[in-house]
């Protein structure tokens, strides 16, 4: 910067040399009062923005680990004995008393509703071993339906 400006070069001849320029100084300074102001907002723009997914992502946790919840407690009514196990005809009875909150949807897209899909479409990855049903399955069913 002081290179620029000329105030070191002794013995310095305009007519045969580039010399420098009075106001270098106050450009430099300028240049990197913007630059850092850039960089600075850059970051604070890159922060706030990954904040903001994480909270949608919590968002998102949050609402599986309610219907998990609902869906856990329901799934409990017929399970008494807590193996993880009911039969298949109960599968009916789960899909009555299971009923996400009033605010979710069924569905992520834009044309998501809140009616409760059919129970060959809740219940379409269901397994059934010898015509039992588990609770990873189910679950699982429920959250694929929901997310869509």
């Amino acid at each position: 910067m002081t290179d620029c400006s000329g105030r070191n070069l002794v013995g310095c001849d305009p007519e045969v040399e580039n010399c420098g320029v009075v106001w270098a100084p106050a450009y430099f300074v300028l240049l990197e009062i913007i630059f850092n102001w850039i960089l600075l907002n850059s970051f604070i723009a890159i922060t706030v923005d990954t904040f903001l997914n994480v909270l949608n992502d919590l968002d998102e946790i949050n609402k599986i680990e309610s219907i998990t919840n609902i869906f856990r407690q329901v799934w409990l009514k017929y399970d008494v004995k807590g193996k993880g196990i009911v039969e298949f005809d109960v599968m009916l009875k789960i899909y009555r008393d299971f009923h996400i909150p009033y605010n979710y949807r069924w569905g992520q897209n834009a044309s998501s509703t809140r009616v409760k899909p059919s129970v060959q479409k809740l219940f379409r990855s269901v397994v059934v071993y010898n015509n039992k049903c588990t609770y990873a399955d189910a679950l699982m069913s429920i959250l694929n339906s929901w997310i869509g």
